[in-house]
């Protein structure tokens, strides 16, 4: 606390003057004392007297010089030069706080005139501030949703003790302070804090205390604004998600959880969904805190399957627009096509042949309840409603979960169970010649081949061994949200957002440098190099991998680019991996789902057109450049061939890529000896086919969803 003594009239400075004639002067100093340190300003021309003089009158107190030179005088005073324009600052030492009387002389030991005074002496005196961003802050004002720091700051010249912060109670979740007991003389502390939405409304004082501050306690007043806050709720219970099936009915709301109501309210169904929606909550409507409207559904079968947002939109809110991620899922039974060599299409025909299928044949004992479909190089497996998990095909590294021809190449064109997964499976995922599940409780299990660590457990890793009863990933019994698999490696996106991937490593495809370059496998999870914020699906082909950024549309890509297939120029032509993840070329934004081949990549924009980028030999980019070419490398992503709209989901084999159309029906281009494309055209040659071909038996409502990633020289699809 900074003072200025004046000696007329006051009633704490006690002031005498000497016998002197210039008596008449009046006050001669002025006197600041600041914690320990006195400065002294003569107000007199110091032509008069070129010089003064200091003595401390209180007992036990005495002038340290500090910042002049100074000479001491018989009577100790401490003489200084005289200047108006130049204040003098002298350290007074003693260790009690107490008022001091300070005698203050002209002409210095001459005591021409000399006058007293009375100023606060406190050697511990500390002085607290709250800061922002670093701009002092005298109150604060948060939204719900709101993070960031306050400062708190001793800008006192000495340490400020026993510090305590006293948070409001109905605010102790927010707010996280980390001061210790003492701030040294210009420390500072950070109070953290991260505002929930909802939140209590209010305002209260945040509050900073020391035994040794002058302004202690210190008070910021902080305001958490009141607002709505809008949440989608199913069975009472807040939902981010919702899964419909077809012939299914229910409801769900929107609830304003805020404290203050939310105007202009309104929920938007996709048109291609709204005749299966009663929308309550169309709107305009107004929400009062509290307040809900109402959607329900009835599913008709067959549906129009995918995932699309329901989006909820007000003013007034601090969360406003919220999404419902909808997933119509594509419950039916499994048809496949192409070839057939270890039963991988789960029926008898041509099966342990090379010979094509390109009609699509029924799965045997898979007429009806399955809701996901993968395959491998040449195994497949089919996720059933009731969390159970199935595989057929090539075994000969126990990649379909059983010991049926475990170890042998004998085909298996009838459906296995899963050993241990009976049920509680959430996705599965197929490499070239291991599979893997992403369980309910958010643990990831693997199986088949570990040559290459891919299975991400130490068991059997390095060898050829066939591995076929599931194992739990290292680190990753919990926590995971979704995972990916490449041809010889698997990745996982972690509830936390941080992406794990192991397996082989030689062309950068785990995103990080260790064993890059070599065949060693990498058995342990590890996160990639650099992180990608916000990352909502991960995706594998042979040798790269795929992230799409879910807030944005953004699509990064990594690994093996010798065809373009990551989607940058950088790479092309060579084995120089890319390690650290780059953004596709033209796709930083508007992509809504993604699929990756052997050395290809697909990506569908929010506008319904398809795009594919990469290894063109057979023409499965769906477009005439470098088509046929099994050298040129194609980076930036090529519009498909007559399909600029209309397209709900897409997926890729090897060497294969197809569409699903929003009426239901198929196509397909890229190659098709094996009828991997489903169509007369070309079937038994090598020709390319970069044109969609019309997949034989699909025509308008017969598909209810696809392949999302394939590797093998097959293709399968839910039939409703």
């Amino acid at each position: 606390m900074h003072r200025t003594y004046k000696t007329l009239l006051s009633s704490i400075i006690l002031l005498f003057v000497s016998f002197s004639s210039h008596a008449q002067l009046g006050n001669l100093f002025n006197v600041n004392m600041t914690g320990s340190m006195a400065t002294i300003t003569p107000t007199i021309p110091n032509h008069l007297y070129p010089q003064a003089g200091i003595l401390i009158l209180t007992p036990g107190f005495t002038v340290v010089n500090s910042g002049i030179v100074c000479t001491f005088a018989d009577n100790s005073y401490c003489l200084f030069p005289v200047s108006s324009s130049q204040p003098k600052q002298f350290t007074i030492a003693g260790a009690v706080a107490r008022n001091l009387e300070i005698s203050l002389c002209l002409n210095g030991a001459s005591a021409i005139s000399c006058q007293t005074y009375i100023a606060p002496f406190n050697p511990m005196l500390a002085t607290l501030q709250f800061l922002q961003s670093g701009v002092p802050i005298s109150q604060l004002s948060l939204a719900p949703g709101a993070s960031g720091t306050i400062t708190l700051k001793n800008i006192g010249a000495n340490p400020a003790n026993n510090i305590s912060i006293a948070i409001p109670p109905i605010w102790i979740a927010y707010f996280n302070e980390n001061c210790p007991a003492t701030l040294a003389a210009n420390a500072s502390c950070s109070i953290d804090y991260t505002i929930p939405s909802p939140a209590i409304a209010g305002t209260n004082n945040l509050v900073a205390n020391s035994t040794s501050a002058t302004n202690s306690p210190l008070s910021l007043p902080i305001t958490i604004q009141s607002v709505g806050h809008l949440e989608f709720r199913q069975s009472g219970v807040a939902v981010t998600t919702l899964n419909i099936q077809q012939n299914d009915s229910g409801s769900f709301s929107l609830l304003n959880t805020g404290t203050s109501s939310a105007s202009n309210v309104s929920v938007s169904i996709p048109s291609q969904w709204s005749s299966y929606f009663t929308n309550n909550c169309a709107g305009p409507l107004t929400l009062a805190p509290g307040a809900s409207c109402s959607v329900t559904y009835v599913t008709p079968s067959p549906a129009l399957y995918g995932t699309n947002n329901i989006t909820a939109t007000a003013t007034g809110t601090d969360n406003s627009p919220i999404n419902l991620a909808t997933t119509i899922n594509p419950v039916g039974g499994v048809k496949c096509w192409g070839i057939n060599s270890f039963g991988q299409l789960g029926n008898t025909t041509n099966s342990g042949t090379a010979n094509a299928n390109q009609t699509p044949l029924n799965v045997q004992t898979m007429s009806g309840g399955v809701k996901q479909i993968v395959t491998g190089y040449a195994h497949t497996c089919a996720l059933l409603t009731n969390g159970s998990l199935y595989c057929w095909g090539y075994n000969i590294y126990g990649q379909l979960g059983s010991t049926v021809n475990s170890g042998s190449g004998t085909p298996n064109n009838v459906p296995l169970p899963v050993f241990t997964l009976s049920s509680g499976v959430k996705q599965v995922v197929a490499g070239i010649s291991h599979t893997c599940a992403l369980l309910d409780s958010g643990e990831v299990k693997c199986w088949g081949s570990n040559q290459y660590g891919q299975l991400g457990n130490l068991i059997n890793s390095g060898t050829t061994l066939a591995n076929n009863v599931p194992i739990t990933v290292t680190g990753l019994a919990t926590g995971v949200a979704t995972i990916a698999a490449g041809g010889t490696h698997t990745c996982a996106l972690l509830n936390t957002g941080d992406i794990q991937c192991w397996g082989l490593n030689s062309y950068g495809q785990l995103g990080r440098t260790v064993n890059n370059g070599n065949n060693n496998p990498n058995p342990v999870p590890a996160s990639i190099r650099t992180p990608i914020a916000n990352a909502g699906s991960l995706h594998g082909g042979y040798y790269h991998t795929c992230a799409l950024v879910n807030t944005t549309g953004e699509l990064r890509c990594w690994g093996y680019n010798y065809f373009g297939q990551v989607g940058v120029n950088t790479g092309t032509g060579t084995t120089t991996p890319i390690v650290d993840s780059v953004v596709v070329t033209n796709l930083s934004s508007g992509v809504i789902a993604v699929a990756l081949g052997s050395y290809h990549s697909c990506a569908l924009l929010n506008t319904g057109a398809p795009l594919c980028w990469g290894y063109n030999l057979y023409g499965q980019t769906g477009s005439t450049l470098n088509s046929g070419s099994g050298t040129n490398p194609t980076p930036t992503p090529q519009n498909v061939q007559t399909l600029s709209s209309g397209v709900s989901e897409i997926s890729t084999g090897e060497n294969t890529s197809c569409a699903l159309l929003g009426n239901g029906s198929m196509k397909c281009w890229g190659g098709n000896q094996y009828g991997t494309a489903g169509s007369n055209t070309n079937v038994n040659t090598a020709n390319p086919n970069n044109s969609p071909l019309n997949v034989l038996t699909f025509g308008s409502g017969t598909v209810a969803h696809l392949v999302i990633n394939g590797l093998g020289l097959h293709m399968c699809a839910i039939i409703p």
